[in-house]
């Protein structure tokens, strides 16, 4: 992963954080007023955004993308 920082908007953060926690994308709508599509919406930008196909490949590329910039080596 590139060095460049990651622009994920703070609602990208919210709901990555939700369905990582295992809400379903219906759950984190209710929660965060907004639609189930809007939700679904947010999950395809970070997706694009992080170059993931999947949550595992996003949350694994969010945190390694963290290391680096605290520098912390796994």
């Amino acid at each position: 992963m590139s060095k460049a920082k990651l622009f994920l908007t703070s609602r990208e953060f919210e709901v990555l954080d939700l369905v990582a926690k295992g809400k379903r994308n219906k759950e984190i709508g209710v929660e965060l007023c907004i639609s189930e599509n809007t939700v679904e919406y947010h999950l395809r930008r970070i997706y694009k955004k992080l170059k993931a196909r999947n949550l595992i490949e996003a949350v694994n590329r969010l945190t390694s993308h963290e290391a680096e910039i605290t520098g912390i080596r796994s």
